[in-house]
C-alpha cells in the first residue's frame, strides 16, 4: 500500500504542527522539584508535628521543649516550608505536563523562596539556634564532654549558612531557566509536550 503524497492544496495538512519538545533544564527542574517538593512535605511535615507536639527528645531522654518565641518562629517558619515545598511539587508536576501556570508558579515561588529563605536563615541564627544550644546544655548527659555546646555552636551555624547557601542554587537556576525565550515558547503552545 503506497503513501498519499504530500498535497499543499489540503488545508489540513498545512495545520499539522509537531509537538512541543520540552526543553531538557525543564525536565531536570521538574524532577528535581518533583522530589524535593514530596521529601520537603513529608520531612517539615513531621518535623512540624513534633515541633508544635513538642516531641523531641534531649540527650538525657528526657522531653525537650523550645522556650516559647523560639518555638513560635519555629512552628512559623515550618508552616512557610510546608506550603512551599508543596507549591513546588505542584509547580513540578505541572512544568512537565508544561503548563503555563506552572511556569509562572514556579517562577513565583523560586522569588519567594529567596526571600523566604533569607528570613529563615536570620531568625535561625538569632532566636532558634541560640534557645536549641541553651535546651541542649540543658539536657547533656553529666559524662558530656564540656567544650561540645561550642564546637555544636560553630557546627549548627556553618551548616545553617551552608544550607542557606546550597537551597539558593535551584530557586536562582529556576528563574533563570523558565524565563529564556525557547522555554516560554514551550510552555505556551497549545499542543501536549512530546516525550523526548
Amino acid at each position: 500500500m503506497s503513501q498519499t503524497p504530500y498535497d499543499p492544496n489540503y488545508m489540513y495538512q498545512s495545520n499539522i504542527q509537531p509537538a512541543p519538545q520540552r526543553p531538557t533544564a525543564v525536565t531536570v527542574i521538574a524532577i528535581i522539584g518533583i522530589i524535593l517538593g514530596a521529601l520537603g512535605v513529608l520531612c517539615m511535615g513531621a518535623g512540624l508535628v513534633m515541633t508544635i507536639t513538642g516531641k523531641t527528645f534531649g540527650a538525657s531522654g528526657q522531653a525537650a521543649e523550645l522556650p516559647a518565641p523560639a518555638k513560635t518562629a519555629s512552628i512559623a517558619l515550618g508552616i512557610g516550608s510546608v506550603i512551599l515545598w508543596g507549591l513546588l511539587l505542584a509547580g513540578s508536576v505541572g512544568a512537565l505536563m508544561l503548563q503555563e501556570w506552572a511556569r509562572k508558579l514556579l517562577i513565583g515561588v523560586s522569588v519567594v523562596d529567596l526571600v523566604f529563605g533569607i528570613a529563615k536563615l536570620a531568625v535561625n541564627i538569632i532566636l532558634i539556634l541560640p534557645a536549641t544550644l541553651e535546651m541542649m546544655q540543658q539536657n547533656a548527659p553529666p559524662n558530656q564532654p564540656a567544650n561540645m555546646v561550642p564546637i555544636m555552636r560553630g557546627t549548627m551555624y556553618i551548616t545553617a549558612v551552608l544550607f542557606w547557601l546550597v537551597g539558593a542554587v535551584l530557586p536562582i537556576f529556576t528563574i533563570v531557566i523558565m524565563r529564556k525565550p525557547h522555554v516560554v515558547a514551550a510552555f505556551r503552545s497549545d499542543e501536549p509536550p512530546a516525550m523526548a
